[in-house]
């Protein structure tokens, strides 16, 4: 206990820039304390001796502004009364003996034991208080949770924000923070201190006690959405490492920037978003925003472009090594785009065109491609022709993208009318690496669409290429596809003469996915070995070991979810799902359809995985005694796929479109594909699921893979 008492001195009005400064915080300090000065003493002994030897405890609030002052008076009191416990409120350290600092962290933003936030029990009481009390309801406390992680979980913000809960819907509030929070949040407390009336004098309080090169640095570091290394920063900044340390290490002891520890033996930094914001606002007004994010562009495009074309590289590593620059790379792919500059925009995209879904908005990149590149084909006409002129190799990229992107998104006509201008532009400009990019699209497409003379052509130069260029990973995927290719033409022999004998085709298919999975194994790539364990899930399947199979798909599917790729999860969930219509386990088969309809929504356009697990749900339903969703689902697909009709020919769909029409007549079922030509996807995707659901009964739980 403090038997001299425990007294809070504020020094926010202190001016900081008085000469004596310490004295004015001496000052204050005695006013609080009602202490009454002799003359015959000095300020500070007189401070002293009025403190006595009782154990006595100062609260010095707001010394930011005052911190050498602070500092020097501090050392000062406590070098001469032993008695005296001292606690500042700052943003930087005073850096006296015998300090010790503790950081204050913003409020909880993430649920704890009672699933309620720190942050948001702050909210709900300060609305309370301002007279507009709110209900607890899912979507309020939704929204209040989501405008407090915006705000950081930083108290005033919060109290700021919820003093709006009376007059401004929630909703409203959460959506303007995101660009508008300095302007929305105006209504401090009545009789506070002058900086603590809106959100953006708190952070005028603390950038204005800057100096000019640490100001430059908080408003160039802010242009990172992400985290950001030391070499990111100088880059950004255009100066060395130990000059941008210097500067950081400042911002940091200031509390305007977080070290948030290493990722792959890295430091890193980040910055709240409310002080992120604030940055860019100020960059903005400094005009040094064109410069600063030209250079932000150009070191991600040097960082993606790293280990791109590199043979050796381990891609599961490369993108470990990634992953905390991921939000940067997206933010430099968009940025690239608006600015107009042309050849980083495609050496990003062209660096990422087999993950390009993990950096960037498929759909935007592909329009900004089409935007730039000469041709006009038909899927794409009303594009206007392009203002700039692409060289050789800004051509190649640009095709080798698009076609990249369109596979990505399961279209494969589009994907076919690419690949084969990037493979002719590679041919010409002589771009090895490019070429082999564009084969093995090209040869996947082709698979889907049944073209297997196509497919097998373009794998068989890609895997003369491999070999030159040292590439093991194209290897691997090449012999992959080419597995796929005839696994998908030996099953369709097989049901075209089902007496034959396929044993010899199917363990030739599942030698060159053995192959494939050795490669990818010595490379350690457990996102590309998924795609080898499912389809030789299905080679078991035709060779009737069906529990393997099952084991194999399962494996496949467990990989593809630890890795997060929907893509390969949906079509394991796919395949899953046919082995079980297959064994008779429909209740599971719909299952495992209704999930991979769930992953196909999370991928940008993944048309076919969407229309192929629609299209099964609606074949079980018919199965089940109920063909009228069946004929609806089909026709919605068949406009939606976006794929030549090759790749969306399930011989089992046609076979129970067929059965269909009949059960129901010519006329009801010409009404049902007119109804179902008109449907959208949300509304395909709940006729399929209520069908199939209704036809089977709930599903079981989904056994652990």
């Amino acid at each position: 206990s403090f038997e001299g008492g425990a007294w809070w001195v504020a020094l926010g009005e202190v001016d900081d820039g008085s000469e004596s400064a310490a004295t004015s915080i001496v000052e204050t300090m005695a006013t609080t304390l009602g202490m009454i000065r002799r003359s015959q003493h000095s300020l500070v002994d007189a401070l002293v001796d009025h403190l006595g030897d009782a154990p006595t405890l100062l609260v010095l609030d707001n010394c930011e502004h005052l911190i050498d002052a602070v500092a020097e008076v501090a050392a000062t009191l406590l070098a001469q009364s032993s008695a005296l416990h001292l606690v500042t409120t700052t943003r930087e350290s005073l850096r006296v003996v015998g300090e010790t600092v503790v950081p204050v962290e913003s409020l909880a933003v993430e649920a704890g034991d009672d699933d309620r936030t720190a942050a948001a029990q702050l909210f709900f009481d300060r609305a309370e208080a301002a007279g507009a009390p709110l209900d607890r309801d899912e979507q309020t406390v939704a929204d209040v949770e989501e405008i407090c992680a915006s705000l950081d979980g930083s108290p005033l913000a919060i109290e700021l924000a919820a003093a709006l809960a009376s007059t401004t819907p929630l909703a409203d509030v959460r959506t303007e923070l995101v660009d508008h929070r300095f302007e929305l949040l105006t209504a401090g407390p009545r009789g506070g201190m002058a900086h603590h009336q809106t959100l953006e004098s708190v952070v005028d309080w603390s950038y204005d006690r800057l100096t000019d090169d640490e100001r430059s640095a908080f408003e160039a570091v802010s242009v990172f959405p992400g985290s950001f290394s030391l070499g990111a920063a100088s880059a950004v900044l255009g100066e060395s490492g130990p000059v941008t340390r210097r500067r950081l290490d400042a911002l940091v002891r200031k509390s305007l920037v977080e070290t948030v520890g290493s990722g792959h033996g890295v430091e890193r930094h980040r910055m709240l978003e409310t002080l992120r914001q604030y940055g860019l606002r100020r960059l903005a007004e400094s005009g040094a925003v064109a410069s600063i994010e030209a250079r932000f562009v150009n070191h991600f495009v040097e960082l993606a472009e790293r280990n791109a074309y590199d043979p050796t590289t381990n891609v599961i590593e490369w993108f470990g090594e990634l992953q905390p620059d991921i939000a940067n790379l997206r933010f430099a792919v968009r940025r690239a785009m608006e600015n107009d500059q042309v050849d980083q925009a495609l050496r990003l995209v062209d660096a990422f065109h087999w993950y390009f879904n993990y950096v960037g908005s498929i759909t935007t990149a592909e329009q900004w491609l089409r935007s730039v590149v000469p041709d006009r084909p038909p899927f794409a006409a009303d594009i206007p022709a392009p203002t700039i002129e692409l060289d050789e190799r800004q051509r190649v990229m640009a095709y080798t993208s698009l076609a990249s992107l369109a596979n990505l998104k399961g279209s494969y006509g589009e994907t076919g009318y690419w690949a084969d201008r990037a493979v002719e532009a590679a041919r010409i400009l002589g771009d090895v690496h490019r070429r082999h990019a564009a084969l093995v699209v090209r040869g996947a497409t082709a698979v889907f669409e049944n073209r297997q003379e196509i497919a097998v052509e373009a794998f068989m130069e890609s895997l003369e290429l491999s070999d030159e260029l040292g590439d093991r990973w194209g290897q691997g995927a090449a012999l992959t596809f080419l597995a796929v290719g005839a696994r998908r033409a030996a099953d369709q022999q097989r049901r075209a003469a089902p007496e034959s004998d396929w044993s010899s085709k199917l363990a030739e298919v599942g030698r060159q996915l053995e192959r494939a999975m050795e490669i990818f194994s010595q490379l350690q790539d457990d996102r590309a070995m998924a795609m080898v364990l499912i389809n030789l899930g299905r080679i078991e399947e035709h060779r009737g070991q069906f529990d393997r199979a099952v084991i194999l798909c399962e494996r496949g599917l467990s990989l593809a979810e630890r890795y997060g790729d929907a893509i390969l999860s949906g079509l394991a969930r796919i395949f899953r799902g046919r082995m079980a219509v297959e064994q008779g386990d429909d209740r599971f088969a719909v299952d495992c359809f209704v999930k991979a309809i769930g992953y196909a929504e999370t991928v940008e356009r993944s048309r076919v995985m969407f229309s192929s697990s629609a299209e099964w749900l609606g074949i079980i339903a018919a199965r089940h005694g109920d063909p009228e969703p069946l004929l609806r689902i089909a026709a919605a697909t068949e406009v939606y796929r976006d794929a030549p009709p090759t790749a969306a020919a399930l011989p089992e769909l046609h076979e129970e479109k067929l059965r269909a029409r009949e059960l129901l007549g010519e006329d009801r079922a010409d009404e049902l594909e007119a109804d179902g030509r008109a449907m959208e996807p949300p509304a395909v995707k709940a006729l399929a699921v209520r069908a199939a659901t209704a036809a089977v009964g709930p599903t079981p739980v989904t056994p652990s893979t």
